[in-house]
């Protein structure tokens, strides 16, 4: 049986040139609420962080598609604590390209809540392919699509079998 995710993309896509875009809290790193309240000064709070393997397995396969490419599109609440997100997805995201990373720091951002962060990511990029973006936030999502109407919003639950 094939993936929801690969589904939508061949069927409603057509195999069109698609850029899927993850973010990482909640949707392939465990959240871990208690940890982060009580770590989140500390810069490597993310590279110790759980993975969550069944959705790093489907963003693999999906990556596998000629027409795809992942990218990933994270709020860090430090500039400081980037390295440790970028080391993280080293070891557990090896088929993301480093130059598809992109890590937008809250502090040098006036601490900009996430979903205003992502929406002015959108409305710069440059992109006639199609775009996906899979988030854990209900809010995320729907500023984003609110102010990007070209972005296709996927809950993390909708892409898990």
């Amino acid at each position: 049986m094939k993936n929801i995710l690969i589904n939508y993309i061949q069927t409603e896509f057509n195999n069109e040139k698609t850029d899927i875009y993850v973010d990482m809290d909640g949707v392939i790193v465990d959240y871990d609420m208690i940890n982060y309240s009580k770590h989140k000064e500390n810069d490597d709070v993310y590279f110790n962080k759980r993975p969550i393997n069944t959705v790093l397995n489907i963003l693999c396969e999906v990556s596998k598609l000629e027409n795809v490419t992942i990218h990933i599109l994270s709020v860090s609440r430090y500039q400081r604590q980037i390295q440790g997100k970028l080391d993280w997805l080293k070891k557990y995201a090896p088929f993301i390209d480093k130059e598809n990373i992109n890590i937008i720091p809250r502090d040098v951002n006036k601490f900009e809540k996430a979903d205003v962060l992502k929406s002015n990511f959108f409305t710069k990029l440059q992109n006639n392919n199609k775009i996906i973006l899979i988030d854990d936030s209900h809010s995320v999502l729907q500023t984003v699509f609110k102010n990007n109407s070209q972005v296709i919003p996927f809950h993390i639950s909708s892409i898990i079998d």
